[in-house]
C-alpha cells in the first residue's frame, strides 16, 4: 500500500536507507525510526518502502499520511479495507482499534508502517476534538492516535518529519532519529 509510484530516477540517499536497514533489525523487538529533514525524506522513505516490498515479499508494507488526525483515521480505514478486516464495515466500528489488533497479532506476519508527515505533536497525543467528516462519529475520537501504532515486535514504524521533537516523541529514541541532510554533492551531479 504504498500510494507513490517508484521512482526509478531516484539517486542517492544509500547511506540513509542502509541506516534505516541497521536501526530495523537491531533490535530483536519493534523498532521505531524517524527520518526528520526538510526536503527528500519523503522519497526516501519511498525508496526503502519499495525496497523492503522487493525484498521481502511477505512483508506487508502500509503507508499513513499523517498530516492531520482525519488522514491519518482515513489510512487506518483504507488499511482495514485492504486486509479486509472483519468489522470493519459495522457502523460503531472502532477501525484504528481493529488495524492495531491486526497489526500487533503475530500470526499475521512482519510489517512496516511508513507515517508520513508526523510534524505535529498533538494529531498523536492530544485527545482530537476538530471537526470533518466523520470524526464525530468516531467512537476512538477521544484516544490519543499514538495509542493506535503498535509495539509489536512483528512490526516497524518509520516515520518522516519536519519536527525533531515530535519525531523524538514518537519515536522515544534518540539514536534512532535519522536527520536528511541536502544531498551530497555527488549525488546532486547524478540527478
Amino acid at each position: 500500500m504504498i500510494p507513490f509510484p517508484r521512482d526509478d530516477l531516484f539517486v542517492g540517499r544509500e547511506d540513509i536507507i542502509a541506516e534505516i536497514s541497521e536501526k530495523r533489525t537491531a533490535s530483536p523487538n519493534h523498532t521505531r525510526v524517524a527520518l526528520v529533514g526538510l526536503i527528500r525524506r519523503h522519497w526516501v522513505s519511498i525508496r526503502y518502502a519499495y525496497r523492503i516490498r522487493e525484498s521481502s515479499s511477505q512483508t506487508w508494507v502500509f503507508w499513513v499520511h499523517a498530516g492531520n488526525a482525519a488522514r491519518f483515521e482515513q489510512a487506518y480505514r483504507d488499511i482495514a479495507t485492504k486486509l479486509d478486516l472483519p468489522g470493519r464495515a459495522e457502523p460503531k466500528a472502532d477501525i484504528p482499534q481493529l488495524v492495531y489488533n491486526w497489526l500487533c497479532d503475530e500470526a499475521n506476519g512482519q510489517w512496516l508502517m511508513t507515517v508520513d508527515n508526523a510534524d505535529e505533536d498533538h494529531v498523536f497525543f492530544s485527545h482530537n476534538t476538530e471537526s470533518g467528516p466523520h470524526i464525530g462519529e468516531s467512537p476512538y475520537r477521544a484516544t490519543p492516535l499514538a495509542r493506535f501504532l503498535p509495539r509489536s515486535i512483528n512490526g516497524a514504524v518509520l516515520f518522516t518529519s519536519r519536527n525533531l521533537v515530535a519525531t523524538i516523541n514518537l519515536v522515544r529514541k534518540k539514536d534512532n532519529v535519522i536527520r536528511v541532510k541536502p544531498m551530497a554533492e555527488d549525488d546532486a551531479l547524478a540527478i
